[in-house]
């Protein structure tokens, strides 16, 4: 009962856990596998039946890196999951795909710039999304074969990947727009770097937590993701979905239910091929026929933000019951549809999704989201225990209407 009876004090203690002791978690890593076992465990606890899905992946680390010009030590960070290397030779200047496509790479340093570097380059294998141009790109790379490639950040506020790709081999870095100018210079003849981080093969795992009601053919799945970027304590991405998740559990009981209810903390979405996802989907996309509702919770608790919510693929009358659900609950508001999350892996499908983010979290998203500034305090317990109320009462008012 005193799980129920404290239940700031209990979020309190997940999100401390996660962002504070854990800290990063990315997939594969130590700190990882130490998250499975504490969300694992809770469940357990909790009287859940619980699945440990594992799926192969690396654990990469990135090392020391050095980048000369000329002579001159530029500033860069290792794009995650770059291979090793060392490299020195002349450098070749790309701002465009023409001049990457004409361009001879061989025994060169590559570095590319302005409409090349725009934005983030989906991973070659991405299963769920990937355009033309960006395969393009990684294509003529991958065929024109430089010793190394330097890229210019996509964004002005920092050094933000431009490859983010396990299975590009390739090694390479980022330097900002700050410190492109002096490579963009035809001054700058020749270049060096360095080019050091550990990669190992290693397995990881999401964690599916089920209790079963009355009727087994209609499930609702909640989903929030457990892993982090490198580097990050992953507050808002995704502590506070998993908290939410968490604090929610011990509000469930057998009898409450007339449909099984499946969480699932989705170890992936912050890793380039999405691979527990993608375990998620293989094991489970014959049994989306039974899912008539998925909700989804990432980016939430932000201080000072409301939360929004929003709806996809929502049948009418689906829609009225979650609706019913959120009038009491002022603080949240509809918003529009976002397409950057695990709810996506379902609604491809057909599956009706409910969304759960912080409505100003997306004026984050090149400054904080991804970076050691989502911290611990950036979070409103309130407002993370008031949407876990919120889908108490969507369960409740779900499970009146199918009576």
């Amino acid at each position: 009962m005193a799980l129920i009876q404290n239940p700031l004090h209990n979020l309190e203690g997940y999100l401390r856990s996660l962002c504070i002791s854990i800290g990063e978690r990315p997939v594969g890593s130590r700190k990882n596998h130490l998250t499975q076992e504490f969300i694992g465990d809770l469940f357990q606890r909790r009287g859940y039946a619980v699945e440990y899905q594992e799926f192969d992946c690396l654990d990469w680390k990135a090392g020391e890196v050095s980048l000369l010009a000329d002579g001159e030590e530029l500033p860069a960070l290792i794009s995650p999951y770059s291979l090793a290397g060392k490299a020195e030779g002349p450098l070749v200047r790309l701002g465009d795909l023409p001049a990457l496509e004409s361009s001879d790479l061989r025994g060169k340093i590559a570095f590319l710039h302005s409409t090349l570097t725009r934005e983030t380059l989906m991973p070659k294998n991405f299963p769920f999304y990937n355009p033309n141009e960006h395969r393009r790109i990684v294509a003529l790379l991958e065929q024109k074969n430089p010793l190394a490639i330097v890229l210019e950040s996509p964004s002005a506020d920092g050094l933000l990947p431009v490859i983010e790709d396990g299975d590009f081999e390739i090694p390479s870095l980022v330097i900002s727009q700050r410190d492109s100018p002096r490579l963009k210079s035809a001054a700058v003849q020749q270049v060096s770097l360095s080019i050091d981080v550990s990669r190992r093969l290693t397995r990881a795992a999401n964690v599916i937590a089920r209790r079963f009601g009355g009727d087994s053919r209609r499930k609702m799945v909640l989903t929030a993701h457990l892993d982090t970027k490198p580097g990050t304590p992953g507050a808002l991405d995704n502590a506070s979905g998993v908290a939410t998740l968490l604090g929610l559990s011990p509000l469930v009981t057998t009898k409450f239910l007339d449909f099984e209810l499946e969480f699932v903390a989705l170890n992936g979405e912050d890793y380039y091929s999405s691979a527990g996802e993608v375990a998620y989907l293989e094991a489970y996309r014959p049994d989306f026929k039974r899912i008539f509702l998925e909700v989804n919770v990432d980016g939430i608790g932000l201080k000072g933000s409301p939360t929004g919510i929003s709806y996809h693929g929502m049948p009418a009358e689906l829609l009225s019951t979650l609706e019913s659900a959120r009038q009491g609950f002022r603080s949240l508001e509809v918003i529009e549809p976002w397409p950057q999350g695990d709810h996506m892996l379902f609604t491809m499908y057909g599956v009706p999704a409910l969304t759960l983010t912080s409505s100003r979290i997306f004026e984050l998203i090149d400054t904080v989201v991804h970076t050691p500034q989502d911290t611990y305090d950036l979070l409103d317990l309130n407002t993370i225990w008031e949407a876990a109320l919120f889908l108490s009462e969507v369960l409740s008012k779900v499970n009146e209407g199918k009576k």
